[in-house]
């Protein structure tokens, strides 16, 4: 990027600072004054603009608002029409907003642009995911993980998802179990492994694994509910109805919550 007036370099710092520190509404409205000030003047380089309009998408899709992230990243990509990070970000925010065809359409365009992108294989088995097309969302899911993946995990509990959704289930319960080695604080990967136990009718140790969830996420209602029905098969019924009644109350809060937000 050539050099930038003092005021946009100043901007250009303060919007890099505000996504590092994930103040999402703050950068959005650093992103949006920087290009008030360069709208119409075709003296500042096409990467700035679109640098900000990428800040801006990023902003709005950490904030939940996918379809005005997805306005910003096509905005971007007029500018730097060949960048296959952007194309990665345009299909992430497609799968947010819940418009998995143009995703998998913009992670496609993504790879290629770049074939060693593991994180649009990732996100792009994801969109195949979200379709139930499951066989092409595990070829994607195997293509990431064969790259330098800076998160495997996450990708390792999406494999295992998949399997799970097709019956798979020791592929299933290897990858919950690579994901519970990388990451063993995520108390996710230990509902999955335990929903996954459960579907094989292995209740005990289903019910070790919602455990260790719940312990490290006590707000777990899904793992409660889970167990308790884990339980239940195994006529354990007062514990399993002390864990629906858990769950209930937590479902209750919740509900609670959005209706305040509402």
């Amino acid at each position: 990027m050539a050099e930038l007036p003092e005021n946009l370099k100043a901007l250009d710092e303060k919007v890099s600072s505000l996504i590092a520190e994930e103040q999402w509404e703050a950068a959005v409205r650093a992103c949006t004054e920087a290009l008030a000030l360069v709208e119409k003047d075709a003296s500042i380089l096409s990467d700035f603009k679109a640098k900000m309009h990428a800040g801006r998408g990023m902003a709005c899709c950490a904030l939940g608002d996918f379809d005005s992230g997805v306005k910003e990243f096509q905005k971007s990509l007029e500018f730097t029409p060949q960048n296959a990070a952007l194309y990665n970000d345009l299909g992430r925010a497609y799968l947010g907003a819940g418009k998995y065809d143009e995703a998998i359409a913009s992670l496609s365009k993504s790879l290629g642009l770049r074939t060693d992108n593991a994180v649009a294989y990732d996100n792009r088995g994801g969109a195949y995911h979200a379709k139930g097309e499951y066989e092409l969302a595990i070829a994607d899911y195997d293509a990431a993980l064969k790259l330098n993946l800076r998160y495997p995990a996450d990708t390792h509990g999406n494999r295992g998802r998949a399997h799970r959704a097709m019956k798979n289930f020791d592929r299933a319960l290897a990858d919950f179990t690579k994901a519970v080695e990388l990451q063993p604080d995520r108390a996710d990967f230990y509902h999955d492994r335990a929903v996954t136990y459960s579907m094989k009718e292995d209740f005990d140790k289903a019910i070790a694994d919602y455990d260790e969830a719940l312990r490290l996420d006590p707000g777990h209602a899904d793992a409660y509910h889970n167990r308790g029905i884990a339980r239940q098969f195994k006529d354990q019924l007062k514990l399993a109805i002390a864990d629906y009644d858990a769950a209930l109350s937590i479902y209750k809060k919740m509900d609670t919550a959005l209706e305040k937000t509402a």
